[in-house]
């Protein structure tokens, strides 16, 4: 392509603009600039081709034409005039792009906008509406996009919105860029499609993404100034009281909403529990929790080839004589083959980060579950003993257990600890811990069978993604509890002052 003209894109905006992936989704919370993208990226493709088809997909004419078709006029209006700031003043000249009102198709009704291209001639772009998933495959039977946008991909019904557009993806002629399929969205839970398409189904079994697909988040902070003055603490933040919305809508991250029988749903109080509060300034600015110097870090390991979780807590003696214990760092990998040389490089990154920044004064205790010691791995080793190889003695882990006896019945003692810490307002975590805030939430417990009624199933957890990283946050917890002789605190005083909060990790 030759230079021209460039939209003004944020950090992660440029990087899913540049990418030369078939299948592209952007995604993130309200006001972080994702429609954009996918826009800037067809107008780019129309203009770069001599005879381009782009497709717009919505579920019906009407929200299309008042919601993305509007926002493509927009776009359009940017690429011909030239980038605006937030309070609507043009920044430079733009290029000059022309470009037609939308017409309409008297046939099909589907709305049309035509751009001038850089050879003289003119490429579509088409709005299609397809309202149900079994319309998909029949609609889209008579076209050859070179281009496709989907707005809000998670709102649509099923696979079929990528399955059987990708299947006509490709197949127009004379194109010589690359035929991309982008999509945007709010992330809804990884049990929706989309997640499975573009996070599970595209990594193989040695934890290596397709490279045909690409997946984007965009922060909402790096998107902050071009936004409304306070826009975001007063038309955003405040109206967002359901936890899992806020986990969607201002984070960007993909989460399931909670089942009923979720096992920490009445000792759980986010604004109580997660430090700093969201919405505060120090969330916003992606600041979290930092241990004590001076005072034993504990890292809890669950380990396995596609589970393996690792957490850093930190157990807090106050002045008052109560025990407090936070939890400031994490590595969850759940559902990500990762090799075991990889996560012990991950982990002693952390350890160094930790170190430097309290001047050398850390200790870690590294506590793991029975498992570690006692099953032997594939290549005929103990992940605590391959553990301790890979860093030449830097972990070496302690089981949390005296032994696999006392380490069978602890499931449903680690639930009745964490709930009762919970209520006592002695386990805090901080907010760059997305994953382990998650497992808080959603784990969920067996239901009662119809037969036989079981006044321990509130203790019996479903096997979940979630029950991975539970695990690697009480294991140190339960270690201290079970073995007090393994574990005395030597703090010279008693610390005051609980809460630090700095730039996290």
């Amino acid at each position: 392509m030759e230079e021209y003209w460039e939209p003004s894109h944020n950090p992660t905006q440029k990087r899913a603009y540049s990418s030369i992936a078939r299948f592209v989704l952007v995604y993130g919370g309200k006001g972080s600039g994702k429609t954009r993208v996918g826009l800037d990226a067809l107008i780019r493709h129309c203009y770069d081709e001599e005879d381009a088809l782009a497709l717009i997909i919505a579920p019906s004419i009407r929200t299309g034409k008042e919601g993305v078709f509007d926002d493509l006029e927009n776009v359009l209006d940017l690429w011909k005039n030239g980038n605006k700031d937030k309070d609507g003043v043009r920044i430079d000249d733009g290029m000059g792009i022309e470009y037609t009102v939308p017409l309409q198709d008297p046939q099909t009704k589907d709305r049309i906008i035509k751009i001038t291209n850089r050879y003289g001639g003119e490429s579509k772009v088409l709005l299609v509406s397809i309202p149900h998933v079994s319309m998909v495959q029949k609609r889209m039977k008579a076209l050859s996009p070179s281009f496709v946008y989907v707005d809000e991909i998670t709102e649509l019904e099923g696979h079929e919105y990528f399955t059987y557009v990708v299947f006509q993806l490709g197949r127009r002629r004379n194109i010589n860029g690359p035929q991309q399929y982008y999509a945007s969205c709010n992330p809804e839970g990884p049990s929706n499609w989309v997640y499975h398409i573009f996070f599970e189904k595209c990594v193989n079994e040695s934890g290596n993404r397709n490279p045909d697909f690409e997946a984007y988040r965009i922060p909402i902070q790096e998107n902050y100034h071009n936004l409304p003055t306070n826009y975001y603490e007063k038309q955003i933040e405040p109206n967002l009281k359901d936890e899992t919305d806020r986990a969607r809508l201002l984070e960007g991250r993909w989460v399931d909403r909670p089942s009923g029988d979720a096992i920490f749903l009445n000792y759980f109080k986010p604004n109580l529990h997660i430090r700093p509060n969201f919405g505060t300034e120090e969330h916003r600015r992606g600041m979290g929790l930092e241990p004590h110097a001076g005072i034993p870090i504990f890292v809890g390991y669950d380990p396995g080839p596609n589970n393996y979780c690792v957490t850093f807590l930190q157990m807090i003696p106050t002045k008052d004589g109560k025990i407090v214990w936070i939890v400031f760092d994490e590595l969850i990998m759940v559902g990500e083959h990762r090799p075991d040389f990889y996560v012990a490089a991950e982990v002693l990154k952390k350890m160094d980060f930790w170190n430097e920044r309290k001047k050398g004064a850390c200790q870690f205790i590294h506590i793991a579950d029975q498992s570690a010691f006692s099953h032997l791995r594939h290549d005929g080793n103990y992940d605590a003993t391959r553990m301790k190889t890979l860093t030449k003695g830097r972990i070496s882990m302690r089981p949390f257990s005296p032994s696999d006896k006392d380490s069978k019945g602890s499931v449903a003692a680690r639930i009745s600890m964490i709930r009762n810490m919970l209520a006592n307002e002695s386990l805090f975590i901080s907010a760059t811990c997305p994953r382990t805030i998650e497992s808080i939430r959603l784990l969920a417990s067996e239901k009662q069978k119809n037969d036989k009624y079981d006044d321990m199933a509130g203790l019996k957890p479903k096997r979940s993604p979630y029950l991975h990283p539970f695990d690697s946050l009480s294991y140190p917890i339960f270690y201290t509890q079970l073995m007090p002789s393994a574990f005395v605190p030597q703090v010279a005083s008693k610390t005051t002052g609980v809460f630090r909060a700095g730039g996290g990790r």
